[in-house]
């Protein structure tokens, strides 16, 4: 109960880190472009490459901020957001399940919860690579053996890639 508890606590500390910077945004901006000179010259190059500066920074945060304040947006999002955050993880078990994996929802929601998180995170599309790596990672922690690891990431992407691939 402890663990389940922390978890929740955790999620939603997360959620309200990120509306708070998105609500916020502006001070942070001005904070992390002050911090601009303590930067590696290698992430300075990257955002000279992409064009970043503090009026498109300023105005992606103010986009992203019109949608997270839209209600009648939310309402309409959110119950597919809901219903797809609670069943992917339901196909995660069952793909273990056909392998012969014994696998709770719960672990099966840690799971995927934390390797999508990082896999959006990275940028790539679908998270591809990152996604799988911090599965398999997860997986490994769960006391599953390389080639379980490898037959439920490969099923497990194939179920939830197709019919993206196929649209």
């Amino acid at each position: 109960v402890f663990t389940s508890l922390t978890q929740i606590l955790f999620i939603i500390f997360i959620i309200t880190s990120i509306f708070v910077i998105i609500l916020r945004h502006e001070f942070i901006i001005q904070i992390i472009w002050r911090l601009k000179n303590y930067l590696p010259n290698s992430i300075l190059f990257i955002g000279r490459k992409y064009q970043l500066t503090k009026k498109n920074t300023i105005q992606s945060f103010k986009e992203i901020k019109e949608y997270f304040t839209n209600k009648r947006m939310l309402l309409v999002i959110f119950p597919y957001i809901l219903l797809q955050n609670l069943l992917i993880p339901v196909v995660l078990k069952f793909t273990a399940a056909t392998l012969n994996i014994d696998m709770s929802y719960r672990t099966a929601y840690l799971v995927y919860f934390i390797s999508v998180t990082v896999g959006k995170l990275s940028g790539f599309p679908g998270g591809i690579g990152s996604t799988d790596l911090t599965m398999a990672g997860l997986l490994f922690f769960f006391n599953m053996n390389s080639l379980q690891i490898a037959g439920i990431i490969a099923l497990f992407r194939l179920i939830t890639l197709l019919p993206a691939i196929i649209i």
